[in-house]
């Protein structure tokens, strides 16, 4: 591999100034004048100057002149060769510049693709919190219902407590009427066997009983009304039961029906909460094709770097090639006129 510095311009050049001295331009003459360079490195490079130089020298004329159609011929080439690398320059910068416009619209879109489902999740956050209210509003509804019904249970017992208390009152006064009844007769056929000689104690005790028994009489006619009036009252409470029972069955009813919409609600939780899950993950998906997408975009924009680097060194090549053709072309020019020179000697040596 060459050393740093030697180049085939500097060999051409010192192979020039070998050939002008007169001196044959061999490895280590030119090595000896560079100071620098080894044999593996020379030797190619004076292989290639040897062959230019005897093409070039082919090239030229009778007179000595590079021929007018081939300077033409090599700067039309020249010029179709630059405007190719001008073409193939703009192109790739227009092929680049359209890839990084398509990589900034798939942003785009997918930033506002992430936009709307980051709006479609809090929509769908607000209605969890909506339904999370209503479902609590519904198990308060619940709450009271059941302690409604533990009142109007509580009441019913109560209720029933009294009839049982006002039926057992019923039962001991018809037992003192029985007991009642049963003293007078027993009164009466005691009375029988005694009355002429108790007639006037009879009187007394006829009268006492009669009185008792008005009394025992209007006793058991108020007895009688309370019973009516319990009875009535039963009744009534007997109504109030069966509504009671009634507004208990359709309580029910409605916490059936309440418990069946909790669980529609929370099977509508669940739905949502699946529905939010889905967009996190797909929330997921679009972050990462995101990065994707960023990664992608550094890797282009690195290419698009080493592209114009790319570009700038071949820029640079062609700036060298171009100065290396002007200093090729001056050389050829000297050498030219050296040839003629040389001619020129030649002949008026042969005259001579």
């Amino acid at each position: 591999m060459a050393r740093p510095g030697i180049t085939y311009y500097d060999l051409a050049k010192a192979a020039q100034m070998l050939v002008d001295g007169g001196i044959n331009p061999t490895i280590e003459n030119i090595r000896s004048k560079i100071k620098s360079g080894s044999y593996s490195t020379i030797a190619p490079l004076l292989r290639r100057w040897k062959g230019e130089h005897d093409n070039n020298s082919k090239i030229l004329d009778q007179s000595g002149q590079i021929p007018a159609e081939l300077i033409t011929a090599s700067k039309n080439l020249w010029e179709c060769i630059n405007a190719k690398a001008e073409d193939r320059i703009v192109s790739v910068k227009t092929n680049m510049q359209d890839q990084i416009n398509e990589i900034q619209q798939q942003l785009e879109n997918q930033q506002l693709e992430h936009e709307n489902l980051q709006k479609s999740y809090n929509t769908l956050q607000q209605e969890h919190k909506q339904n999370i209210n209503a479902k609590l509003s519904l198990e308060q509804i619940v709450s009271k219902i059941n302690q409604e019904k533990d009142k109007l249970s509580e009441h019913i017992v109560g209720k029933d407590l009294q009839l049982e208390e006002k039926q057992l009152r019923i039962d001991e006064l018809h037992k003192l009427h029985k007991q009642s009844q049963n003293s007078l007769e027993h009164f009466r056929e005691s009375s029988r066997e005694q009355r002429l000689l108790e007639l006037h104690l009879a009187e007394q005790n006829k009268n006492q009983l009669e009185h008792e028994v008005s009394k025992l009489q209007k006793i058991f006619a108020e007895t009688t009304a309370d019973k009516n009036v319990f009875s009535d009252k039963y009744q009534h409470l007997t109504e109030e039961n069966n509504i009671a029972n009634q507004n208990n069955s359709d309580l029910a009813d409605k916490l059936t029906t309440i418990k069946s919409q909790l669980l529609l609600s929370k099977k509508a939780d669940d739905t949502k909460q699946i529905e939010i899950n889905n967009l996190h993950q797909q929330k997921n998906i679009i972050t990462q094709k995101l990065d994707d997408q960023r990664t992608e975009n550094f890797k282009l924009e690195k290419q698009l770097s080493t592209l114009q680097e790319q570009l700038h060194q071949l820029s640079n090549k062609i700036k060298t090639l171009e100065d290396q053709n002007k200093m090729l072309a001056k050389d050829k020019w000297e050498v030219a006129q050296e040839k003629s020179q040389l001619i020129g000697q030649l002949r008026q040596l042969q005259v001579v």
